[in-house]
């Protein structure tokens, strides 16, 4: 496994001492999501503990598999694309996105009126 500097730690950390103020590398835990992959963590030159669930002032707190809100979306607008296209009741949906454009040159002037334009 590669150890990685984690730089803004560092930089807090450094920032801190110079107002005097200290981090407890000791107490110090990293915890991450599921969406990133587990790498020591050095500050200081103290490689922090890694865990998947540790007790926090009396409550339990785990590595979590909570999914990228973007994945999520792309995933629920692809399911109910194909929802609306499997539908065979005859609404417009389908119709629309199985549109085809006019192919060829549109003819020259302003369009004729109809009685929605007025």
């Amino acid at each position: 496994m590669m150890m990685m500097k984690n730089t803004m730690l560092s930089d807090f950390s450094r920032v801190s001492q110079q107002v005097g103020l200290r981090m407890n590398m000791s107490k110090m835990k990293v915890l991450s999501n599921a969406h990133v992959p587990l790498q020591p963590v050095i500050v200081e030159s103290t490689a922090l503990e890694i865990f998947d669930e540790y007790v926090y002032l009396g409550h339990k707190i785990q590595r979590t598999r909570v999914t990228d809100i973007a994945q999520r979306v792309e995933k629920l607008k692809w399911q109910w694309a194909g929802h609306i296209v499997r539908r065979r009741d005859g609404r417009w949906g389908p119709k629309v996105l199985e549109w085809q454009s006019r192919t060829g040159k549109r003819s020259v002037g302003r369009p004729p009126t109809r009685w929605a334009d007025d």
